[in-house]
């Protein structure tokens, strides 16, 4: 979505009339906020110069993308300097700009920012031959080198930048689209996640995400919520309004609640809830009512310094919050209301892990009670301040797209029937493909995802809620006359993740094809001594491979190039170049144990956890 390269052309009357009104709407936030309008308006006048006549790809005018990004960082209440920087983030990039002209004009803090964002393409000679997805992943590197290390406010604008591109994809090609949506789970989530713990901020991605990759379905799901809130918009205030009254006021345990309040819920959210209902994609709209699905979410927060846990409190106003009578504050006269709010569950977020209650009132209407400490809920709303972040940046090791617990986490996705599967997290097309039926998987070539035109590899990553279909020479009704024959290949140990997939094939590499252990080749950076390791080993795995009494103090493992440690689950493949850094002391953790994939690793691990004990 960049304005590189773009022809420029006058804009008409009408699109410089839109720009002003965007221009406006950002201003008013601002004051809003009590933000610094005089430095928005000099950064868009020098913005609006710099990409003059410049438009998007679906035709705007590039500088809306510009105040739309600065208007997602006014919201979310962010400083002067990145609302600023979020109108010049693409000064650098995209136009004859440099980094010392954004510094004596808007100041050192801004500069630095704008700079964090620029995509390393720009700091590349003329002649450099690398791929684009080389400089994307280089580009992605540069960020979090720059958000850990410098400039921790680039993670904002970075956000604000991707939720407005993401939002605006439709004329966008499919592949250029998902790419988009792959990196920022596969990058920006995670770093939002273990940097901020903004709840929120990850709902407003993943709502995005979803939107960019399924249009349609999000559409659809938005419609009908948006349906029902009107429908019920005067029973929801009511309940709202006397859930605030009930939980305030003189009695035993009021004293410690700090708020209670509702919130909407975000589409992604209500599409996983969906998705975990039906076996039948086609099905997800119709499942979609009152009684499957919680409308609104209750914040119900007390004090850190209470002494209870905040379920306790909650639980000790249960009776009058169960009982429910109303009587409404203008109106005595009028008659009083049973809400009869009644707690009927209970459930799990999987994005932010929290606990909620299921309640529902007198009207079948569902909410998701939420119980938080003040300081919880103030992460949730507005994630860590910038110096918490920095603070944080010097302890963490690991940023990663693929969380420790993978083997523990499923994502669902669908055959192009519709029946439903359930993947580990982290499953890739050839995955899709054995859990349907081994036959179809050895003789798969390529897939198709959410019946989009474009072919993907079999090693491309599947995501919640996807639709998938293979091609296949080995299928029952491939066409006819295509001959039978079975491409499952050693390679092929790379590109799948679940259980049922690696068993599948091995049995097959091993009957078929001889190899009784399938062996990858990996490289010791230090040494430069090459190691025959079982498939899908990881760091670990290698570590005492080269020397089991110096494995006990790894203490984390680069990849290739990487300048980011990788997880300690990371998946080597053939040919890696692994550099490993050691601790002075051993210091093992028992979840090593789940990770190690040799028996020589088992066993060492083993043994010294025995030492221990016996010590």
């Amino acid at each position: 979505m960049t304005a590189k390269g773009e022809k420029k052309s006058t804009f008409t009357p009408e699109e410089k009339l839109m720009v002003l009104r965007v221009l406006k709407g950002l201003k008013k936030i601002c004051h809003r906020m009590e933000k610094d309008n005089i430095l928005v308006e000099n950064a868009y006048t020098f913005a609006n110069k710099k990409h003059d006549g410049v438009r998007r790809k679906d035709g705007s005018p590039y500088i809306i993308h510009c105040l739309e990004v600065a208007y997602i960082l006014a919201e979310l209440d962010r400083s002067n300097e990145e609302i600023a920087a979020g109108i010049l983030h693409d000064t650098v990039e995209d136009t004859d700009t440099t980094k010392d002209d954004i510094e004596k004009l808007f100041g050192d803090k801004v500069a630095e920012i704008v700079e964090a964002v620029t995509n390393i393409e720009k700091c590349l000679p003329d002649d450099c031959e690398l791929q684009k997805e080389e400089i994307d992943e280089l580009s992605d590197v540069k960020l979090i080198d720059q958000i850990l290390h410098i400039c921790p406010e680039a993670l904002y604008v970075k956000v604000a930048d991707r939720l407005h591109n993401l939002s605006t994809m439709e004329t966008i090609d499919n592949k250029r689209r998902i790419d988009k949506v792959n990196n920022t789970r596969a990058i920006l989530i995670p770093l939002v996640k273990e940097l901020t713990h903004a709840s929120s901020l990850v709902s407003k991605l993943e709502d995005a995400c979803l939107l960019a990759e399924q249009p349609e379905e999000y559409k659809k799901i938005s419609a009908k919520y948006k349906k029902f809130l009107k429908d019920y918009n005067r029973h929801i205030e009511r309940v709202g309004s006397y859930l605030v009254r009930m939980l305030s006021g003189d009695k035993d345990g009021k004293e410690h609640i700090v708020d209670c309040n509702m919130r909407r819920r975000s589409i992604s959210s209500i599409h996983e809830d969906l998705i975990a209902l039906t076996d039948n994609k086609n099905k997800l709209i119709e499942n979609f009512t009152l009684r499957n699905i919680p409308l609104m979410d209750v914040f119900f927060v007390v004090r850190d310094s209470c002494p209870k846990e905040p379920e306790q409190i909650l639980y000790s106003l249960y009776d009058d919050l169960r009982l429910g009578l109303y009587i409404p504050e203008d109106k005595k006269d009028d008659k009083e209301e049973l809400f009869d709010f009644t707690i009927v569950g209970f459930g799990k977020s999987p994005r932010s892990n929290l606990r909620y209650f299921v309640a529902v009132d007198c009207y079948e209407v569902r909410y998701r009670i939420f119980c938080e400490r003040e300081e919880e809920y103030k992460v949730f709303l507005h994630g860590y301040g910038i110096q918490q972040i920095r603070d944080r940046g010097r302890y963490i090791r690991v940023i990663t797209a693929e969380p420790s617990n993978l083997s523990q986490s499923t994502i669902t996705v669908y055959t192009r029937k519709q029946d439903k599967l359930e993947l580990e997290q982290g499953a890739t097309v050839l995955d899709f493909a054995f859990n349907v039926h081994p036959k179809l998987a050895l003789g798969a070539k390529y897939g198709y995802v959410n019946d989009q035109p474009d072919k993907v590899p079999l090693y491309t990553k599947l995501n919640h809620g996807d639709t998938v279909e293979i091609v296949s020479s080995t299928a029952h009704d491939r066409p006819e006359g295509e001959p039978y024959e079975e491409h499952a290949i050693l390679r092929w140990e790379e590109w799948v993740f679940t259980k049922k997939a690696r068993k599948a094939l091995t049995r097959y590499l091993e009957e078929k094809k001889g190899y009784n252990t399938p062996l990858i080749m990996v490289l010791d950076a230090e040494t430069g001594v090459y190691f025959d390791l079982v498939y899908n080993a990881v760091p670990l795995d290698l570590a005492f491979a080269i020397d089991p009494a110096r494995a006990l103090c790894f203490k984390e493992a680069f990849i290739n190039k990487s300048k980011v440690p990788c997880a300690l689950n990371r998946r080597l493949e053939f040919g890696d170049k692994v550099r490993i850094k050691y601790s002075d002391e051993p210091s093992p953790a028992f979840e090593w144990l789940r990770f190690v994939k040799s028996d020589a690793a088992r066993e060492a691990l083993y043994d010294y956890y025995m030492d221990k004990i016996q010590e």
